[in-house]
């Protein structure tokens, strides 16, 4: 009987998944509300993230420094402070296109960055686009190419979900649904 409950409890822990290894849920949202052209867009998600109004309420948060990848860093824990950040696939079945801007009204400021290596250290740098190759695709993810929401306005909450309008240098603009939850572990 024993060996039986602590079957169960493994499987039902199994299921829950790991704080430490988080996972990636894809966007179930309709595909249709996701193509603009040859462009697809899928799999988007934005990491949790509070409001840098809300820490500065909270007595207990508001004397401790706050770094903007506290708990985990590019491979994933939770955001913390004024920013944030968006991943997704854009595939291309057509001609090369690039992806020049995204906005969304939970950022006070949005931009394009990809991640570096200059020697042993990891460093973030703005770019000006991101290239999406004719009939393939650019992956953006935690520790590449990634969309940077700076200066979150409200909390964004494992299960919340904003609109990020994306804007294409040849297929135009887009606005996707995009869930907030845990990046998974790469």
């Amino acid at each position: 009987m024993k060996r039986l409950i602590l079957a169960v409890l493994l499987l039902v822990l199994a299921a829950c998944g790991s704080a430490t290894t988080p996972t990636t849920v894809l966007n179930s949202s309709n595909s249709a509300a996701n193509t603009l052209g040859s462009l697809t867009i899928d799999g988007s998600f934005a990491r949790p993230a509070f409001a840098a109004a809300t820490l500065m309420q909270t007595p207990t948060m508001a004397t401790t420094p706050v770094s903007p990848t506290m708990g985990g860093g590019m491979g994933g824990g939770t955001m913390m402070g004024s920013n944030s950040a968006a991943y997704m696939t854009i595939r291309n079945t057509g001609a090369a296109d690039s992806l020049i801007a995204a906005a969304t009204d939970v950022a006070g400021k949005v931009e394009l960055h990809t991640v570096t290596a200059d020697g042993e250290v990891m460093k973030m740098e703005q770019v000006e686009k991101i290239e999406v190759p004719a009939n393939g695709e650019a992956v953006l993810k935690p520790g590449g190419f990634h969309i940077m929401l700076l200066e979150i306005k409200q909390d964004l909450k494992v299960g919340d979900t904003l609109d990020l309008t994306l804007t294409f240098e040849k297929a135009g603009k887009i606005t996707v649904k995009v869930p907030v939850q845990m990046p998974s572990a790469q």
